[in-house]
């Protein structure tokens, strides 16, 4: 956990900001959160946990660690970095932080951190926010330079109000309300979606989730009527993998929940198979703040 950083915290029981308290963060009506002694913070509630709010496993975040580190998503997290560099440099000195909801392993985060300091642009406070304490507590470890907390973007994200001068969604949930509330006036709000084409070779051999059909247009819809569109980029390109990659991709995401051991067998045995990655780049505007803000 970043000290500077600290003061974008909110509690997550009454909302009064947080500061740093030994190897704790506290507000001043007395709620304190232990700070992991891997940097991260746990500001998810108990009581706030939906029903069917399931987060992924050690063994879902080790895969997608395994495969992001081989490279196949770089061009992905470059793309994505750069529409954020892009804004931070027509905004000036950022006065907020940046924000990766559903962050996992803090992937594209640490690559945002990168290209800024590639192209000179001082990195403002990066955070990462994800329901699974495996995935944050893997992220807090490779990026120690970001600050992460165990959080549901769909029970609130504890930062405060217009805190983030950019969003960086990844494949992640999205809750248009919450992301209004968190933005500042002209923040920007990246939206990173598969293609219909993404991993469609793959999904023939073994039997990955299919891609939902009109996907941009209910990513469009679920947005509205919070955020306008700014930009829209699709980026698709060939990669092949080997059999270690391939198990990898269908156990880091969603379809290992679903798919029978032996279809991750298959996928484990496979020799080459070129796959298309198939991404959908979205660049949106707040155009008012949640209901009620």
């Amino acid at each position: 956990m970043q000290a500077d950083c600290v003061r974008f915290l909110v509690c997550p029981v009454c909302r009064r900001p947080l500061a740093t308290a030994g190897a704790a963060l506290r507000c001043d009506n007395g709620h304190a959160f232990d700070v992991a002694r891997e940097g991260y913070a746990n500001l998810l509630l108990t009581r706030r946990r939906r029903a069917r709010m399931v987060g992924d496993t050690a063994a879902m975040v080790a895969a997608r660690a395994a495969f992001l580190a081989r490279g196949h998503y770089a061009r992905l997290a470059d793309a994505a970095a750069d529409l954020v560099l892009r804004h931070l440099r027509d905004r000036g000195a950022a006065a907020g932080c940046v924000l990766e909801p559903g962050c996992g392993t803090g992937y594209y985060l640490g690559r945002l951190r990168e290209r800024l300091l590639a192209e000179g642009v001082p990195p403002p406070c990066l955070f990462g926010t994800d329901v699974s304490k495996h995935a944050v507590r893997r992220a807090a470890g490779a990026h120690p330079e970001a600050s992460f907390l165990v959080a549901d973007t769909r029970t609130g994200i504890p930062l405060a109000d217009h805190a983030a001068v950019a969003l960086l969604d990844v494949f992640a949930p999205r809750d248009a309300a919450e992301f209004a509330r968190l933005l500042a006036p002209g923040g920007l709000l990246v939206v990173v979606t598969p293609g219909p084409a993404h991993l469609a070779e793959l999904a023939a051999r073994v039997g990955l989730l299919g891609i939902q059909p009109e996907k941009q247009r209910a990513v469009a819809d679920g947005l509205a009527p919070w955020f306008r569109p700014l930009e829209a980029r699709r980026l698709r390109y060939a990669t092949e993998l080997g059999g270690a990659e391939a198990a990898e991709l269908a156990r880091m995401g969603p379809s290992a929940r679903h798919l029978t051991p032996a279809a991750l067998a298959a996928a484990g045995r496979l020799d080459r198979l070129e796959v298309t990655a198939d991404f959908h780049l979205g660049a949106y505007a707040a155009t008012q703040g949640p209901p009620g803000g």
